[in-house]
């Protein structure tokens, strides 16, 4: 590959990025169509990249195309997000099977035990806070990236990212319900069950129980699914009440 082609891929991957965030942040709103240049004269970029990054999150699934008006920002709703939570408990439960099949690296069995150590810590301090909300959020990402990885399926770990680009959900009022607003709702207790199913979890990988380990990760993450409807229905419900 010459300094030019990895130029040109760089700075398109960059902006893939950078569109990517302003759809999931909701400054590009649901409906919303997308003009190249207007979107290359915020970015400070060509039009090339930008029709790149286009056609990318086209495939992702977060823009839908349209003959003679381009790409659009698409509109999920509840169900949609759910479909995504349901496509990952099956992938990454197989990811688990995978592992416990095969055997843990022993560095990655460490990796393992020194996140449930740090999660406990925690999880389980009285003192809890919006910092220590984000330091579980990165443990919790750091235990399912461990799994995830070591199951050494390139085609898994894509499926699991694809997953994770979490549909937007609006009201019907279309005011932007964000994740971050939903993930704040989960409280200290629910985050210490989870931590109990990763324990659960990383014991049956241990000892090599594939079907056993799969079944435990896709109940775990369905317990996340269905938190994380609830949260969402009481957001949205409590919009629709609102006066305008």
């Amino acid at each position: 590959m010459n300094n030019i082609t990895r130029v040109t891929r760089t700075r398109s991957q960059s902006t893939t990025e950078a569109i990517r965030a302003l759809i999931v942040g909701g400054e590009l709103r649901p409906g919303e169509r997308l003009q190249a240049q207007m979107l290359a004269d915020k970015l400070g970029v060509s039009r090339t990249p930008v029709a790149e990054a286009l056609s990318v999150l086209h495939k992702e699934g977060l823009l839908e195309y349209a003959p003679n008006c381009g790409y659009g920002v698409k509109q999920f709703d509840l169900d949609g997000l759910l479909a995504a939570f349901d496509v990952r408990l099956t992938l990454e439960g197989l990811a688990c099977r995978l592992v416990a099949e095969k055997g843990l690296a022993p560095a990655t069995a460490d990796a393992l035990r020194e996140n449930l150590v740090r999660a406990e810590e925690v999880l389980f301090d009285p003192d809890w806070s919006d910092a220590k909300r984000d330091r579980w959020r990165a443990l919790n990402l750091q235990f399912h990236d461990l799994l995830i990885d070591s199951a050494n399926n390139t085609y898994l770990r894509a499926g699991v990212d694809h997953t994770r680009i979490l549909p937007l959900i609006y009201d019907r009022t279309l005011r932007h319900v964000g994740v971050e607003e939903v993930l704040r709702r989960f409280g200290q207790s629910s985050s210490q069950l989870a931590l109990r199913d990763h324990q659960r979890i990383v014991d049956a990988v241990l000892a090599r129980q594939g079907t056993r380990a799969e079944n435990m990760m896709k109940e775990h993450i369905f317990n996340n699914r269905e938190t994380m409807r609830r949260h969402l229905k009481k957001l949205l419900d409590e919009s629709d009440t609102v006066q305008p």
